[in-house]
């Protein structure tokens, strides 16, 4: 969802200009907070000052092909209610090297703000120290203002941790501080190294020694301490990453996870993951309690223009599980709702289940970057499949399974490397691939393809003659090197392109007044050649009030693979008839094949096919009956098989209960050898079949059209029935489609 936003300047302190950022209200958060790309926002941090939570920020400045966090300002956002979605905007809250002298420019990495115990706010970040001889710059200091907004002014005119204070080899970044009554705590860390330590009330000076921390599983950075109802909580940025994780399956990308504990340094307990890896590589949590209610803030790549170094603040609901202790906190919903793309389109691979030859994958990779359709002009690791590890075998493959029949005729393939071939190392561009698709029992290349290109360059489309499978692999040869070394292969993105469809064919939907139709859960597409498939449909929401009152909806929907634009379904909605103004019968028509022959038996089965209109209800009902037995739903062509007469009957009602005449069908079967009694008259002028039809009109029994079976039971009745040994086919083609007074929601007499 985009939103709309209206900034207008507002005139603040010089530290800073204001922007008033006014969103369309919605059921779920707007997120991001600022989605357009004006301003990109990341590593949030929460404050409550009275009636108003500040989100303190980083601002990322990269390149859209920069991979660096181009880092140089922090920005601040605030509201009086979250659930406005209005937030105010203050950039330019504070620089590096305007604030602390010892500060080099850039490196505005993440910080904290919190209300000090003498009521000033004080601002812990990192940021490069000038002249450093550690071998990691990065020190963290304070700042102090007597405003949530500044101006800010160096607290401790240094930094109170770095290398060469703590003694240590970290990266000493992402600090977070508590103030709990009149003690001060301060954690900090980086690649899966955390300490904390006490502070004096003076808010800079240190307390006793360090502690390190290593029972939260999986903790990567990103530390955010908190205290609710005694407990302390820890949220941080976790990457245990693995095919079984419950984190991240890849590495670079990261999970909100926590643990607890019953002191504020100490010791900690894992208690599991609140939120899966976002669109962004990293994660970085902010949890706070305001008007209330409870929030998540973290950042995604979600904003127009985003990437792994363009991220962007958000928000959400945060709930607790208080029946058990401590209090668990849940997995946390995000909004809006990330659905998948439903533009009309060809491409199928979405739709696929991915797999390689390699797996599990290295979790430097991630599989689902196969058919994510995106392409970046500079990947990193995760957003491509690749096969590098120490033993490299000379072929791999990547494969699509669709679960379903697909009709497709041209693929698209980015290969990704970074060494040219050659070198039997690295990721290296294929020395050949073929794509091959799924023959029912073997693989086979697919015909008559247009080239395969190997380049790294550009994403290449391969044509061929259009093929129908259910799977389809791409089999690539690796660049060979020195020594018997091949170099390893990456892929950023793979279509996979159905042949365009002339045609589709949606089932038929009825409904009665004030109940939601029940949609068909693919459409049959066309193509020339007399071939066709089933493909799944995602149809657009029907209202209540679009099926409140009798009459016609039509609704649209996407179906995969269909490129030329929404396919749309018919749905009848029916209402009663309380005027009986409906007072015509439905007209029924039968066919019989094959024609009777001469001495009037049939040699082998028969087929009785039949269909019905009526010029209000648009699904009458068909019934049959077989040798004066019960009536039955007719559903499909019917077929007599076994030697024997027969003497079968239909007739059509309408939901007027209005009954057309019955037609009567003498049938004889002899397939050893024909009787020499004729079965009925021959009548030259009947349809296909050639025999003589009783009509005689009847008169529905109850009202209401009442007729031998009713809704979901049609289907049991049919099939449970003796008539059901001896009409062979007499089925729904969708069970699902079986419903009210029999209507077919697959079409009369398909089959």
């Amino acid at each position: 969802m985009t939103r709309h936003l209206r900034v207008a300047a507002a005139s603040v302190a010089a530290a800073a200009v204001t922007a008033v950022l006014v969103a369309v209200p919605a059921a779920a958060y707007d997120n991001p907070i600022l989605d357009d790309g004006s301003s990109y926002s990341a590593d949030p941090a929460t404050l409550v000052v009275d009636d108003t939570l500040y989100i303190f920020a980083g601002r990322d400045e990269a390149g859209a092909t920069t991979n660096d966090f181009i880092m140089n300002e922090w920005q601040a956002f605030s509201t009086t209610d979250v659930a406005s979605d209005s937030w105010t905007h203050h950039p330019e809250q504070m620089r590096p090297e305007e604030v602390f002298d010892w500060a080099t420019p850039g490196r505005a990495y993440a910080g904290q703000v919190v209300e000090g115990t003498d009521g000033r706010y004080y601002w812990y970040v990192p940021v490069h120290e000038t002249g450093s001889a550690s071998p990691d710059p990065f020190g963290i200091g304070v700042a102090v203002a007597d405003s949530p907004l500044g101006p800010w002014t160096d607290h401790a005119g240094g930094p109170i941790i770095s290398q060469e204070i703590m003694g240590n080899t970290l990266h000493n970044i992402d600090p977070t501080v508590l103030v709990d009554g009149d003690q001060v705590y301060l954690y900090w860390g980086s690649f899966s190294q955390l300490r904390g330590i006490e502070l004096d009330a003076d808010m800079k000076t240190l307390v006793g020694d360090p502690v390190a921390v290593h029972s939260l599983t999986g903790f990567f950075e990103g530390a955010w301490l908190f205290e609710r109802a005694g407990t302390y909580y820890m949220a941080y940025a976790g990457n245990n990453a693995g095919p079984a994780s419950s984190c991240t399956p890849a590495h670079y990308h990261a999970c909100i996870a926590y643990g607890t504990a019953p002191d504020p340094l100490g010791p900690w307990t894992h208690q599991g993951t609140i939120l899966p890896p976002v669109s962004s590589t990293t994660s970085h949590p902010a949890i706070t309690e305001f008007d209330g209610e409870w929030y998540l803030a973290y950042h995604t790549a979600d904003a127009e223009g985003g990437n792994h170094f363009r991220r962007s603040v958000a928000i959400d609901d945060l709930e607790w599980d208080d029946s058990v202790s401590p209090a668990r906190i849940l997995p946390v919903t995000t909004t809006p709702e990330q659905g998948p793309d439903l533009t009309p389109r060809t491409n199928v691979a979405p739709w696929a289940q991915a797999s390689a030859s390699n797996e599990p994958i290295p979790t430097q990779y991630w599989i689902k970057a196969l058919n994510d359709e995106i392409v970046r002009p500079n990947p990193l690791p995760p957003d491509v499949w690749g096969s590098w590890a120490p033993q490299r075998p000379a072929q791999q493959w990547i494969q699509y399974d669709f679960g379903q029949p697909v009709r497709i005729d041209s693929t698209r393939i980015t290969f990704w490397r970074d060494v040219p071939p050659g070198t039997g190392n690295g990721v290296s561009d294929p020395d050949a691939w073929v794509l091959q698709y799924w023959t029912g029992t073997a693989w086979s290349d697919v015909p008559e393809p247009s080239g395969y290109p190997t380049s790294t360059t550009q994403m290449h489309t391969v044509t061929f003659e259009p093929v129908t499978t259910s799977r389809v692999r791409v089999v690539m040869d690796a660049a060979p090197g020195p020594g018997g070394m091949y170099s390893a292969l990456a892929v950023q993105e793979w279509e996979v392109h159905m042949a365009l469809a002339s045609d589709y064919v949606a089932s038929e939907v009825t409904t009665e007044a004030g109940t939601a139709p029940e949609l068909p859960p693919t459409v049959t597409l066309t193509f020339d050649g007399g071939h066709s498939v089933e493909t799944p449909v995602h149809w657009n929401a029907v209202e209540p009030a679009d099926y409140a009152e009798e009459g016609t909806i039509v609704v649209s929907g996407m179906a995969e693979g269909f490129g030329s634009g929404a396919v749309e379904v018919e749905v009848a909605v029916l209402g009663d008839d309380p005027d009986h103004s409906d007072t015509q019968a439905p007209e029924l028509s039968v066919q019989v094949d094959p024609q009777a022959p001469a001495s009037g038996w049939f040699t082998g089965p028969v087929t009785v096919t039949a269909s019905a209109v009526d010029a209000i209800d648009p699904y009458p009902v068909i019934e049959t009956r077989l040798d004066g037995g019960a009536w039955e739903t007719y559903e499909s062509p019917v077929t007599l098989s076994r030697d024997g007469r027969y003497s079968m009957e239909l007739r059509a009602a309408d939901r007027a209960g209005n009954l057309s005449e019955v037609t009567v069908l003498d049938i004889g079967i002899d397939a050893e050898g024909a009787s020499e009694t004729p079965v009925g008259d021959i009548d030259s002028e009947a349809d296909s079949g050639n025999y003589e039809r009783s009509n005689r009109s009847e008169q529905p029994s109850t009202s209401g059209g009442e007729l031998a079976s009713t809704g979901a039971d049609h289907t049991a009745l049919a099939l449970g029935s003796a008539l059901a040994t001896l009409l062979l086919g007499l089925a729904c083609i969708r069970a699902a489609g079986c419903h009210r007074e029999g209507h077919d929601s697959s079409g009369l007499g398909s089959s």
